[in-house]
């Protein structure tokens, strides 16, 4: 049998934490961990002769690779947080905060993460909610 604390435990982590229940801080640092693992796996042959174009980029770019796959989900991350909100309130919210990480994650000299997140921001089917978004 578990014990009251441990049931309050197991509970506690079977709830789903949201997107605004995080500080804009802990998400920045939280992307840029993420980014340093995939970042410190690039090899300087990568980048030869733009080895992530060629035909058999996965074999030798795959650093690359990883990180361009990375910079597209994050960035369809973004635009899917701000999309599938049903209230008007809510999306206005979570670009704020994307805004207020992309200036930390810019402070942290994380770049590409500050790149992912204005990327998703400028997602055409963001732009077409400038008259639901006004109060941006």
């Amino acid at each position: 049998m578990i014990g009251g604390w441990e049931t309050d435990k197991v509970k506690e982590l079977g709830k789903r934490k949201k997107l605004l229940d995080f500080s804009t801080a802990s998400l920045a640092r939280e992307l840029t961990m993420q980014e340093w693992e995939i970042f410190k796996r690039i090899a300087p042959r990568e980048f030869l002769n733009q080895a992530w174009q060629r035909e058999n980029k996965a074999i030798i770019a795959p650093n690359i690779i990883r990180m361009i796959g990375r910079f597209n989900q994050i960035s369809y991350w973004v635009a899917t947080e701000v999309l599938t909100k049903p209230d008007r309130k809510t999306p206005v919210k979570i670009i704020k905060k994307f805004i207020k990480t992309a200036y930390i994650c810019y402070h942290m000299s994380n770049f590409n993460s500050m790149m992912e997140i204005l990327s998703g921001l400028n997602n055409i089917s963001i732009s077409r909610l400038k008259a639901r978004l006004s109060p941006l």
